[in-house]
């Protein structure tokens, strides 16, 4: 019995690569599916993170609606394939006042919204948000060490979170775009 469900589920990852990845070949097809694993895991630890601080999920779940919100007025960037929109204000907002699982939940909440309004695509509906996890999780490190770095040089918080935010933000634009960038490449 086990072995018959074992191979159902099979076939239907089978069918699902034949539909919606048909023009994907293997390596391009294992990347997309590590970085969706990678970005979920991340979009997971956030979740577990918020139920493990019921204080903050207020101001989370706005945060992550602000960005939903403006994520429905996508900016098209001319010659791309990427669009970018002011939910970065709520993403980074909310990394530097609640923190980097926050932010990861704020980051997908614009992500699913965008990637659903610019895309028909199942593979890039998925993708996209895991890619914005990802992303925010390298942001948030940024944030995290130039902020270390700075207590650690005496230098007052306030100049350092001045300075960490555009850390961050080079970051979350660097990896994101560096990730779809070099998938596109592989997938062609």
């Amino acid at each position: 019995m086990a072995q018959q469900g074992a191979h159902a589920g099979m076939d239907r990852l089978l069918r699902l690569r034949q539909t919606a990845f048909h023009d994907y070949h293997d390596q391009a097809f294992r990347l997309w599916a590590a970085m969706f694993l990678t970005g979920l895991a991340i979009t997971v630890w956030a979740v577990a993170w918020l139920v493990r601080n019921p204080q903050l999920v207020p101001m989370a779940v706005a945060a992550m609606c602000l960005s939903a919100l403006a994520a429905h007025f996508p900016i098209r960037l001319p010659r791309a394939t990427i669009s970018v929109s002011l939910a970065d204000l709520a993403v980074h907002g909310s990394l530097a006042l609640l923190g980097p699982p926050a932010a990861c939940l704020a980051a997908v909440g614009d992500s699913v919204i965008a990637s659903w309004k610019c895309s028909t695509r199942i593979s890039s509906r998925l993708i996209s948000p895991a890619i914005a996890a990802i992303a925010i999780a390298v942001a948030a490190g940024a944030f995290h060490l130039v902020t270390a770095l700075g207590a650690a040089a005496g230098i007052r918080p306030e100049t350092t979170l001045m300075a960490a935010l555009p850390a961050a933000a080079r970051a979350n634009y660097l990896v994101s775009g560096g990730l779809f960038s070099f998938f596109l490449a592989i997938k062609r």
